[in-house]
């Protein structure tokens, strides 16, 4: 598609403007890619400026339909974008059409009318996020529309609750059109097609059908999983006797396994230089959280590594100026993405990579082995397109598991013998908690709760430890066991996140004798209540359940780079989401600065860094390649959960602190 034909919507146009600059070949970017959140009117202002400059679309809307418009759609710009025949964009600029409680839903929802929806990767969204989900695909279906769900991993509850979603938006639709009221359904994936039509007039009996002819589907594609080369293996990290043997530290027993193993994973799979002749390896730690990927990362900093080794560290989280995570993602693009099936001495000759590897080689001539090594959030799970050669992954559930090891030799055929995965025995939080078989901690990240607990967080106990060992697929997240008293979501990590999925989807509570939504199984909180009753004519779900409900304060702050005095602080933002500023238009130093601290690396810290992050600097050089349409400003935002106290660093983004001085004992 060309850009008379693809509107392209990312982010901010902060995120729009880096976008364009990350680009290798320097092509200049239409403006069919663009930013917005959507705002006071139908688009946000700076979405608005920015859609000017899109090239005449050719649509065969009648002129009289456009005239009627035009008293909605005020400026040219949005005609534009409403008309583009194809829109990529984020979920959060087409939900708007279903959050109907201000005036922002009338874009996307005019969108929608004319517009089949696709939402790729499903399951990246959890909790009550689903339930909001499911009004958009309730109002797509009420529209007449087509949908489609794409991810190599949808839990075979989510897949049965959205098509009872769609097939009552349909009835309605179907009712009011005196449209044919059978659904045609279609399976894809790179195996099998398989098509079928749904009758819906008995809706327990269609539900019935579809969930028959998804399962039928599943065990194709899992006798075909089977046959597939094995590409990925794991092994388990046992972290069991961290209580006995290190009473006063776990944490640093915990990272000094990670680095033991990562310089095990290592020996198994590396490339050579031609050049230095080192063996080099890449490869990821997934962590839970951002607060233990930082203490990590600072651990690997100063470990002592066996001789003849050298490693090249960096952290990657949300938690991190626009501008300095641009620059990290544009340098594991360039390293990490296709390129790497091709010609691994390409990659070596990357310029950053190139450097480090001549360095070492002249400084430490005896070293034999290098480890690019990239310790992540879970951000590492998603959108990013990377293939490493082997991974560590700290356990939230099994889809963080399937999703962090689809990133193991994610573009090359190659046929593993040892694994290349190493998953620890127990989570970080479960060990912090110094009751790790009783506490809740496979949660934020994760799907335990009160309501659904397991009785035990050792890996070894909830998960076919075999089968990891022998082959890891998305097997254990597409399909469950059909019979009920197989299920053990309490015994099974796999289990459980499909019963979570279900309660989230389809919440049953026992009558009680004051009924008040929360117990209401119709109640406008509730899915049943909002596709069997009339709840999606009022605002009271949206209310209830909005999409992406904040469970903590987050705090927006800017990162600012005062050059003539070439030190920087912390500006705030608004109520209104607007930058506080003097007179002048100067920010203003916030008063959340008191309570960060600024870390300085010492000069070995620095030396194993893989990239050594300058705000101030890439600001500088940015700024004087590029011509900007935005606010400079914007190029230091980043946000944060609200703490008492945090730490700050270029090279390490901005996290709280209390983790790292806490010393764990029985």
């Amino acid at each position: 598609l060309d850009k008379s034909e693809l509107a392209t919507l990312i982010g901010s146009q902060t995120i729009e403007e880096l976008h364009k600059s990350a680009k290798e070949d320097n092509k200049p970017t239409t403006n069919e890619q663009l930013g917005s959140e959507s705002a006071e009117e139908l688009l946000d202002a700076t979405f608005a400026e920015e859609v000017s400059d899109f090239p005449e679309i050719d649509t065969d809307i009648d002129d009289h339909i456009k005239e009627k418009l035009t008293t909605i759609l005020k400026t040219d710009k949005n005609k534009k974008l409403l008309y583009s025949p194809v829109v990529v964009c984020t979920i959060d600029h087409l939900i708007q059409a279903a959050e109907n409680t201000r005036s922002k839903y009338i874009l996307p929802s005019l969108r929608l009318v004319s517009s089949d929806l696709v939402i790729d990767e499903i399951d990246d969204f959890t909790g009550d996020d689903l339930v909001a989900i499911s009004r958009l695909v309730f109002l797509a279906a009420m529209l007449g529309r087509k949908v489609v769900l794409s991810s190599a991993t949808i839990p075979p509850d989510l897949a049965k609750n959205y098509f009872r979603v769609y097939q009552q938006g349909w009835l309605l639709y179907a009712k009011t059109r005196h449209a044919n009221k059978s659904i045609d359904c279609i399976w894809v994936d790179e195996f099998n097609t398989d098509i079928a039509t749904i009758v819906t007039e008995d809706s327990e009996n269609s539900s019935k059908e579809y969930q028959h002819k998804h399962n039928k589907f599943i065990d194709k594609r899992l006798k075909k999983l089977v046959t597939q080369e094995t590409k990925r293996k794991a092994k388990i990290i046992y972290v069991d006797n961290i209580t006995d043997k290190y009473d006063t530290c776990k944490q640093n027993y915990y990272f000094q396994l990670i680095a033991e193993n990562c310089q095990q994973l290592h020996q198994d799979y590396y490339g050579v230089d031609d050049q230095t002749k080192l063996k080099i390896s890449f490869g990821v730690v997934r962590m839970a959280n951002i607060a233990p990927a930082v203490a990590l990362t600072k651990f690997l900093l100063d470990y002592q590594l066996e001789e003849h080794t050298a490693i090249k560290v960096m952290v990657y989280h949300s938690n991190q100026t626009l501008l300095l995570r641009s620059v990290q993602e544009k340098h594991l693009d360039a390293v990490l993405k296709t390129a790497r099936k091709e010609n691994l001495q390409e990659i070596y000759n990357n310029a950053i990579i190139r450097n480090h590897l001549d360095e070492i080689h002249k400084a430490q001539p005896k070293t034999k082995n290098v480890l690019f090594i990239l310790v992540s959030s879970p951000a590492i799970e998603v959108g990013r397109d990377h293939d490493y050669d082997w991974a560590i992954i700290e356990p939230s559930s099994v889809r963080s598991v399937i999703q962090t090891s689809g990133r193991v030799v994610r573009h090359r055929e190659i046929t593993c013998d040892k694994p290349n995965i190493a998953i620890l025995q127990y989570n970080f939080k479960a060990l912090k908690n110094n009751n790790p078989e009783t506490d809740i901690c496979f949660k934020t990240p994760g799907y335990e709760g009160e309501k659904l607990k397991l009785n035990s967080h050792d890996l070894t106990k909830i998960v076919d430890i075999k089968q990891l060992e022998k082959k890891i697929d998305a097997s254990w997240r597409i399909s469950k066991p059909l019979d009920s008293k197989d299920r053990k979501p309490k015994e099974n990590l796999a289990h459980l996140e499909h019963a979570a999925t279900n309660m989230i989807l389809r919440k049953v509570y026992s009558p009680k004798p004051n009924k008040t939504y929360k117990n209401d199984i119709n109640g406008p909180n509730q899915i049943n209540g909002y596709i069997d009753e009339v709840w999606y004519l009022t605002g009271c779900p949206q209310k209830f359940i909005p999409f992406r409900k904040q469970t903590g304060t987050q705090i927006k702050l800017c990162l600012i780079y005062n050059a003539e005095r070439n030190t920087n602080y912390f500006a705030s933002y608004d109520n209104k989401g607007k930058l506080v500023v003097t007179d002048n238009n100067t920010p203003v130093e916030s008063d959340i600065t008191s309570k960060i601290a600024k870390v300085i690396l010492t000069e070995k810290q620095q030396q194993r860094l893989w990239l050594n992050l300058d705000f101030n600097q890439e600001l500088t050089e940015y700024l004087n390649n590029n011509e900007l349409t935005y606010d400079k400003f914007q190029y230091g935002d980043l946000t944060s959960y609200e703490y008492d106290k945090y730490q700050y660093c270029d090279k390490l983004g901005i996290y709280t602190w209390q983790m790292e001085m806490r010393v764990f004992s029985k």
